[in-house]
C-alpha cells in the first residue's frame, strides 16, 4: 500500500513546527513588520522591538562624570548618528537616540514615582497601553534641562526602560518626529 504524498509532507511540516517551537526564537527574529524597519532583540532579557531605518546601532562612550543614572546595565543604543557617540549633556542636540536600560530593582509601577524627572514623587507616570505590553511614561521635567521621553516596563519581574532622546530642536523635550515614532516602536514591543 502506498502512503499518500500529503501524509509525508504533513509529517515534515509538523516536525519542523515542533522544532521551531522548541527553539529560542523571539517574535521579532523573522522580520520587521514595517517596511524598511530594523529589529532590536535582547536575547538575555528576552524582549524585542522594531525601530526606523534611519537609526543605527552605536556603542556608547560615557563622558567623564556621566553615568547611566540609576540603571545597572546599559543594554543598547540606537542613533541617527552611525558612529560611536558620547553620552554627555547636550550630546543629542542634533541626533535622535533610543537608549535601552536595565535597572537592578523589581518591577513595581508604584515605585516608579522615585524616577520622576522633577524629583516630585507625587507625580505618577502616565500608563501607556501598547499592543503587546504596558509602559509607564515620564517626559519633560522642570527647569532648563533636556529631558528624554522615558517609557518604563517590566519583564520577568524586573524594571527596564526605553528612552527616546533628542533631538532637542524645539525646547527641552524630543522633537515632533521622535514623538511620532514612539508609539510605533512601543506597539512593536514583544516579550518572549
Amino acid at each position: 500500500m502506498k502512503t499518500p504524498i500529503w501524509f509525508g509532507v504533513s509529517l515534515v511540516a509538523m516536525a519542523s513546527c515542533g522544532l521551531a517551537g522548541a527553539s529560542d526564537h523571539s517574535p521579532c527574529d523573522l522580520h520587521a513588520t514595517r517596511t524598511g524597519w530594523h529589529v532590536f532583540v535582547d536575547h538575555q532579557d528576552r524582549f524585542c522591538f522594531e525601530y526606523p531605518p534611519k537609526y543605527h546601532v552605536a556603542p556608547a562612550v560615557f563622558a567623564p562624570g556621566v553615568s547611566t543614572g540609576n540603571a545597572t546595565r546599559f543594554i543598547g543604543r540606537l542613533t541617527t548618528v552611525p558612529s560611536p557617540s558620547e553620552v554627555a549633556p547636550g550630546a543629542d542636540l542634533k541626533a535622535a537616540t533610543i537608549n535601552v536600560f536595565a535597572y537592578g530593582m523589581p518591577f513595581r509601577p508604584e515605585d516608579l514615582t522615585k524616577r520622576a524627572p522633577t524629583g516630585d514623587q507625587d507625580s505618577p507616570p502616565k500608563r501607556i497601553h501598547a499592543a503587546h505590553g504596558e509602559f509607564y511614561y515620564y517626559g519633560r521635567g522642570g527647569g532648563g534641562l533636556d529631558y528624554p521621553d522615558v517609557f518604563y516596563f517590566g519583564s520577568r519581574g524586573r524594571t527596564f526602560s526605553i528612552d527616546f532622546v533628542g533631538p532637542y530642536s524645539q525646547g527641552n523635550t524630543p522633537d515632533r518626529e521622535t514623538k511620532r515614532i514612539e508609539p510605533e516602536v512601543l506597539a512593536s514591543f514583544h516579550s518572549f
